[in-house]
């Protein structure tokens, strides 16, 4: 049960990053077909002055449309600023919703409306439907919604309806919607499933196979986006390594084995303990690197004081107790990973010459 729960949560994370990258990756297409649907609903207006003489049915579908197509050139200019998947699908669901009370306001103001003129209308609204990318079954609700109201719509009012014609239609875009779905759903399910593969190629290239800690080429790509963003921002990074005291002897005394098994437990550990921002590294042997992205020094010797007595106060593999000596510097104007890692250390091996199981920096 509990296996089924962590992979329940570990695909709901990737789906979130799959929609997110997806999202990022798709900002200007979204944009360019808002706009070309923008202005072929007001080509739209064409045939509506040829097909309608009531002046005030006119000013009704003139206000709709331009107000229609208002709203998706600014969805144009807007769709860089949109942050998250679900702001999007949640207005891209609304766009589609109302482009279907469109089409229905606007067949109702024909007298009588053409059947399958509209039913070729509304075909080319389920393509449109289909082809700016939403939750699945949020195009398929939409695109069924908006066709059994036009169908019930017809039954109802438009009079001598051909009834072959009806059926015609119906079968039209039943197919339509059917094949749309089924291609919009094999290629949702195809991207998924690339998006995982890569995800899971990058995960192993960063992850440190014992314990699953990040590795050092994980470090450099995250020391250097934060660098970037703290630069801009002048907020602060700060840097801790720590060691386990007398490792040696425990591989010594119990084996490698054991010594394994404690570096697992220490850093599923230290992870459940840290911030969604922190990094932990395993940066060789038992040393590990913690880079603490806008974290001032004081802060970060706070936030390690209380992972070292946890530490100090857990039993990890065999009973065992074991602590750690932690060396804690904050990035200085211009300074390297290679330099803190440096200032770093040579607190660090302080704390080990004191006795181990302490935390040193210098403010």
């Amino acid at each position: 049960m509990i296996h089924k729960l962590k992979e329940h949560f570990r695909l709901s994370s990737l789906k979130i990053s799959y929609f997110d990258s997806w999202l990022n990756a798709n900002r200007k297409y979204i944009g360019k077909v808002a706009l070309i649907i923008g202005v072929f609903n007001l080509a739209l207006l064409i045939p509506d002055f040829l097909s309608i003489h009531s002046m005030p049915k006119l000013l009704a579908i003139l206000s709709f449309r331009i107000s229609f197509s208002a709203l998706l050139f600014v969805l144009c200019t807007i769709v860089d600023k949109i942050k998250t998947f679900r702001s999007f699908f949640r207005l891209l669901t609304a766009f589609e919703l109302l482009a279907i009370v469109e089409f229905l306001f606007v067949l109702n103001q024909y007298d009588p409306p053409n059947f399958m003129i509209q039913t070729m209308g509304l075909l080319i609204i389920n393509i449109a439907v289909f082809l700016v990318p939403n939750r699945w079954f949020y195009m398929l609700f939409i695109s069924i919604g908006g066709t059994a109201g036009f169908f019930i719509y017809s039954l109802l009012i438009i009079k001598d309806l051909d009834m072959i014609e009806f059926w015609a239609g119906v079968v039209y875009l039943l197919v339509a919607i059917s094949l749309c779905a089924l291609f919009a759903y094999n290629a949702d399910k195809h991207q998924f499933r690339e998006f995982t593969v890569k995800e899971e190629l990058v995960y192993l290239n960063s992850t440190d196979q014992l314990t699953k800690a990040w590795n050092r080429s994980k470090l450099f790509d995250e020391f250097n986006a934060w660098q970037n963003d703290c630069n801009k921002l002048d907020c602060p990074i700060s840097l801790a390594l720590l060691d386990l005291d007398k490792f040696k002897d425990i591989n010594d005394t119990h084996g490698h084995s054991l010594a394994d098994s404690l570096l697992v437990d220490l850093v599923a550990l230290i992870n459940s303990h840290l911030r969604s921002t922190d990094v932990l590294v395993r940066w060789g042997g038992d040393e590990f690197i913690l880079l603490l992205p806008n974290t001032y020094l004081n802060d970060a010797a706070i936030i390690l004081e209380r992972i070292r007595k946890i530490i100090e106060g857990s039993s990890f593999s065999a009973a065992m107790n074991i602590t750690c000596s932690f060396g804690v510097v904050e990035r200085k104007e211009n300074s390297d990973l290679d330099t803190m890692i440096e200032r770093a250390d040579h607190f660090m091996y302080a704390a080990k010459r004191r006795g181990g199981n302490c935390v040193l920096f210098s403010s």
